[in-house]
């Protein structure tokens, strides 16, 4: 199937399927109020510049510092899918290519004048195909880098399991093209959870260009995933939960 939302890597049946269920599971939750956003750092969400060890930089979605455990060093997370057509690239790099071809990770907060507050190198996850639209879900969709010291972030705890149907959850970030640039959150409601790809009906309708890998939070400020893809007209997101992608990190050593 052809990929279905610009700058996302991944379309499916399933994912089709999923959009008509929600479709009709929407009345039930409209105009249902979320309670008070969690209040966050302003640099949880960061807009990653990626420097490869040949040809031009490139910069593409959006990424997020992480702890695994509470008292471990931090670590960066973003959307597989942005190291390939989506961001410019001529194929869709697997993990274990991305240290052959990404040099470093600068990564600059979504508010302020686009100055750098922390650099990331050193693939975490190494292991797992290269996306393709054969794929069941967004699964696979995650990289993992090592976050270096002295980061100006406010790296957020990784939830420990997927989050839950009805939860109430926060899409972190702003839209490509909304002046001034400014670190967000947008109100959304669980309506499926499972490791091919959690769906969220968001409060608000609007583009999500440039939010691929951008953080989606509970009210306990932890990540509970990554966005990955959602519906042409704004409102539905797909996000690889957290708990997927612990076990994606397990296989690397990063637990």
């Amino acid at each position: 199937m052809a990929r279905w939302i610009k700058g996302c890597a991944l379309g499916c049946v399933t994912l089709v399927l999923l959009i008509v269920f929600a479709g009709v599971a929407a009345v039930k939750w409209a105009g249902a109020p979320p309670p008070t956003a969690p209040k966050i750092g302003s640099v949880v969400a960061l807009r990653p510049l990626f420097l490869r060890k040949q040809g031009e930089p490139f910069s593409a979605g959006t990424a997020v510092a992480v702890r695994v455990q509470p008292q471990s060093a931090p670590i960066l997370l973003t959307a597989l899918h942005l190291f390939g057509p989506s961001g410019g690239l001529e194929k869709d790099l697997a993990p274990a290519e991305l240290d052959q071809q990404i040099r470093e990770v600068w990564l600059a907060p979504i508010s302020g004048k686009r100055r750098v507050v922390a650099r990331a190198r050193g693939a975490l996850r190494k292991s797992g195909p290269a996306l393709s639209e054969n794929l069941p879900g967004v699964s696979e969709d995650v990289a993992a880098f090592k976050l270096q010291p002295k980061s100006a972030v406010n790296a957020l705890p990784l939830a420990a399991a997927n989050p839950k149907f009805g939860d109430w959850v926060w899409l972190v970030g702003d839209v490509f093209d909304h002046e001034p640039q400014t670190q967000r959150l947008f109100a959304g409601r669980v309506w499926r959870s499972h490791d091919e790809g959690t769906m969220i009906r968001l409060q608000e309708r609007f583009p999500l260009r440039a939010f691929s890998g951008a953080p989606v939070i509970n009210e306990r400020k932890e990540v509970v995933g990554l966005l990955i893809s959602g519906g042409e007209g704004g409102g539905i997101g797909i996000i690889n939960p957290a708990g997927n992608i612990r076990r994606k990190l397990a296989v690397g050593g990063v637990d």
